[in-house]
């Protein structure tokens, strides 16, 4: 779809003052200092944007549109909640900082904290967003549940809010990815529920490696550690085990295993074959009958 004359012109204005805040700062940034670096009127200008603030307003909810579309469509998949919220915090953090629009509208968000609606207007959505997935999280049996769904995830956008700040601070942002995979770290025993906790920390140093840091060694389980299986489309199953009989399951589910290969499916017959590798210890079965 081709953009009006009028929707050019806007965009302009937006990347002149980004371009400019980003080098001298807001404060220090005029709006006749826009006017020269865009080269049009003043007039075309004001018809646009009636004030400094105006335009920084502009410019957190265009940069905020970008960080919040980019977390919904991967915590919107398919994928289970809870990783897709570490997956999410860690993307949106790196685009945050890598991103000049994304970047100068988290700094004038931080800058208007208090005066302006507009902030007031994306904090919250932030919070709504990792509420919904919280609460999908605690469905899921992933979030512990005994606690505020709704309450975790504000905690969760408040620790990585925080995080994110002190990174620009000490480090102008470059060591942002770090610090909120450790602030992860701190967060998950808090928040996780005892049979997914293992999984999830395994999850997060995983997605730390794809990311260039460093990762821990892999987790030791104990010999009687089983994982945890969700449906991949839904969360019910009917397994019956007595003596010997075979375990029995309906065979149009896909379970998917929350093993080493996180993303992996196994039909009923893989199931099957996995539960027999629990009884016999014998690792050779169940593995090459993924679909």
């Amino acid at each position: 779809m081709r953009q009006s004359r009028s929707e050019v012109t806007r965009g302009k204005i937006i990347d002149a003052a980004v371009e400019m805040f980003n080098d001298g700062g807001y404060s220090s940034t005029g709006l006749g200092d826009i006017v020269e670096r865009t080269g049009m009127t003043k007039g075309a200008l004001y018809h646009h944007f009636n004030s400094k603030e105006a335009l920084a307003v502009a410019i957190i909810d265009q940069a905020s549109g970008i960080l919040l579309t980019t977390f919904q469509g991967i915590s919107r998949s398919s994928a289970p909640a809870l990783e897709s919220m570490i997956h999410g915090v860690l993307v949106v953090a790196e685009l945050a900082n890598t991103d000049k629009l994304a970047r100068m509208g988290a700094v004038l968000l931080r800058i208007f904290a208090e005066s302006s609606e507009s902030s007031a207007r994306n904090y919250g959505v932030r919070i709504s967003e990792m509420g919904r997935q919280a609460q999908r999280a605690q469905l899921e049996e992933d979030l512990r549940g005994d606690i505020d769904a709704q309450a975790a995830g504000e905690f969760i956008v408040t620790a990585m809010l925080g995080t994110e700040l002190i990174s620009s601070a000490v480090s102008g942002g470059e060591d942002v990815l770090e610090r909120v995979t450790r602030t992860w770290e701190f967060v998950l025993p808090a928040i996780a529920s005892q049979q997914s906790l293992p999984y999830l920390r395994e999850f997060l140093a995983r997605e730390s490696l794809r990311r260039g840091q460093s990762m821990p060694p892999p987790m030791r389980r104990p010999a009687n550690y089983r994982p945890w299986f969700q449906s991949c489309s839904v969360r019910s199953w009917n397994v019956a085990r007595a003596n010997g009989s075979s375990s029995r399951i309906s065979a149009d589910l896909l379970i998917r295993a929350r093993t080493s290969e996180p993303s992996a499916c196994i039909n009923s017959t893989s199931w099957f074959a996995y539960l027999r590798t629990t009884e016999t210890g014998d690792s050779s079965v169940g593995t090459s009958q993924k679909s």
